[in-house]
């Protein structure tokens, strides 16, 4: 579900509000959905696509919209959790004292994948995703400031999950 916050200032656009319980830890603040389809591009070639506001469904129109490339879909999303899953270790690591940080670290860098080091576009062109559905997955570069072709897939993978939980 998404929604959106509405101040004097103008509309801010918020996502993951609603998984993540943050609708009710603010009394005074009143969330609003977007609704459904809340993201929307376009492309010169009238190709057009937008982003539903949950998961399941995102995945669905993907589906829909480049059939062709179903199991690489899946891959991308799989890849996705575990590059999440493989940062939020590592970044809950430094929470603890410096040299069981050090040793936690060490042994999350040799047992998973290295998603830091490898780019958005090598893990892409591993999968054998077409240009088009390239251009779909990371049409929000923007927000983490580096191309596909430059930026870490662990970033990416850090933010793309975002706009497949809608917006608030």
């Amino acid at each position: 579900m998404t929604t959106v916050f509405s101040s004097k200032n103008g509309v801010k656009l918020y996502s993951q509000v609603g998984q993540l319980g943050a609708t009710t830890c603010f009394d005074n603040v009143k969330w609003k959905s977007l609704g459904g389809d809340y993201y929307q591009f376009h492309y010169p070639d009238d190709f057009n696509i937008s982003f539903p506001d949950n998961k399941k469904d995102y995945v669905r129109k993907l589906k829909d919209c480049f059939p062709q490339e179903k199991d690489q879909i899946s891959r991308y999303f799989s890849l996705l959790d575990s590059a999440v899953k493989s940062a939020q270790s590592y970044f809950a690591f430094k929470l603890l004292p410096i040299n069981l940080d050090k040793f936690l670290t060490k042994i999350l860098n040799t047992a998973s994948t290295k998603w830091w080091t490898q780019t958005t576009e090598e893990v892409l062109d591993h999968l054998g995703i077409s240009n088009r559905l390239k251009s779909v997955l990371t049409a929000q570069w923007g927000y983490y400031g580096s191309t596909p072709l430059e930026s870490s897939f662990a970033l990416h993978a850090m933010v793309a999950p975002h706009f497949s939980h809608g917006a608030y």
